[in-house]
């Protein structure tokens, strides 16, 4: 693949007003992370992913980046490395039950971190992804 690397601008990928949403009370911020994660899949001209993609209703539960028709979803987990909420043990237990689900539902769930996008190898793995359900 060619991974675009680089930090995105902070309104990449972004639509006007799209800067988080409210949802039953909780506010869904977007990182910076998954900014520059979305540059790098337009730069790359790939389908563009819907985010914050709800599944599994009535739970809340959402995709980071999600193409529905392919069923595959992608994850990006911040605050790994500061002992952020997926590091936490209700916070895994929680990630293990929303993973499971979305497995058993038939989705293909990338899960990546802040190195896997700043070194392009997310991208890289979502390409993979992506030809492999378009050639199948």
């Amino acid at each position: 693949g060619c991974g675009v690397q680089g930090e995105a601008p902070e309104t990449a990928g972004r639509k006007t007003g799209e800067a988080g949403s409210v949802e039953g009370g909780r506010m869904s911020q977007r990182t910076a992370l998954e900014d520059a994660l979305a540059f790098q899949i337009k730069a790359a001209k790939l389908p563009e992913p819907v985010r914050e993609h709800v599944f599994a209703k009535p739970r809340r539960w959402r995709f980071d980046f999600s193409w529905p028709s392919f069923k595959l979803a992608v994850e990006v987990e911040g605050a790994i490395f500061v002992g952020g909420r997926h590091n936490h043990p209700t916070g895994m237990m929680a990630d293990m039950e929303k993973y499971n689900t979305a497995l058993l539902m038939g989705w293909r769930v990338l899960r990546v971190a802040g190195p896997h996008v700043k070194s392009g190898e997310a991208l890289e793995w979502i390409e993979a992804a992506l030809a492999d359900r378009i050639a199948a």
